[in-house]
């Protein structure tokens, strides 16, 4: 009888273990996730600012030269449909 006791005390402490586990794993799978989140946002945030920056930086670029940037525009053009010209042949 005394065993059954002790077999039934060993039972639930491994349940109650078990169910601390599972808490366990839930609350760092929160945590982690949030981290991820947060790292996500934070990288989406700096890009957008870089990518602003650069833009004005271009569009400054574009601004004080315009001849140049149509001719540059031009150029590019003219390079893509050679190209794509060469392949269909």
């Amino acid at each position: 009888m005394a065993q059954a006791k002790t077999s039934t005390s060993s039972l639930n402490d491994v349940k109650n273990d078990i169910a601390t586990l599972r808490q366990d794993v839930a609350s760092l799978s929160k945590s982690v996730g949030n981290d991820i989140k947060n790292n996500v946002k934070n990288n989406a945030t700096h890009l957008r600012e870089v990518g602003t920056e650069k833009y004005e930086q271009f569009e400054d670029k574009v601004r004080k030269k315009p001849a140049v940037s149509i001719g540059l525009a031009f150029g590019a053009g003219l390079l893509v449909s050679a190209l794509i010209k060469s392949r269909k042949s």
